[in-house]
């Protein structure tokens, strides 16, 4: 017998085109804890990831490929100036429509090894997502901002 597995996508951000969330696993948001201790090692470079992340779920496409851009298998990755990337994917939830989750992990740029396995866990994530929202005895929660109706 399988076990049910709990999807939890929290909000961060609610734009016009798009919701931006985190993507919790049984328990566990990588991106979450990323953004948490970001904000207490480099609080500005946390606001210059979250100013980008807005800036997407304000718009239907992105055209800054410098600060916004495709790294494979529907993996985009979110860059500032300071080297600090944050992944993400783009998915629709029946009933919740357009959402863009928060691949659940970051970084800094590093060397490529670094950064070639950020984006390896970020395509892991991905895939165990889209697996996991498949099975018919997945729980998603999402979570809405404290403010949001």
């Amino acid at each position: 017998m399988k076990k049910s597995l709990e999807i939890t996508l929290t909000t961060l951000h609610v734009g016009s085109a798009k919701r931006v969330v985190t993507l919790g696993l049984n328990g566990k948001d990588l991106a979450h804890d990323f953004l948490l201790k970001l904000g207490k090692s480099n609080p500005q470079g946390l606001q210059s990831i979250l100013k980008r992340l807005e800036v997407v779920a304000e718009h239907d496409r992105i055209e800054n490929r410098i600060t916004f851009r495709h790294v494979g298998d529907q993996i985009f990755e979110v860059k500032t100036k300071s080297g600090l990337r944050f992944y993400t994917f783009p998915d629709e939830i029946q009933g919740l429509g357009c959402q863009f989750i928060v691949a659940a992990c970051g970084g800094k740029k590093g060397n490529k090894k670094e950064q070639s396995a950020d984006i390896s866990k970020a395509k892991q994530l991905r895939k165990a997502y889209l697996k996991a929202k498949q099975a018919p005895s997945t729980k998603l929660t999402l979570v809405p901002l404290p403010d949001e109706n």
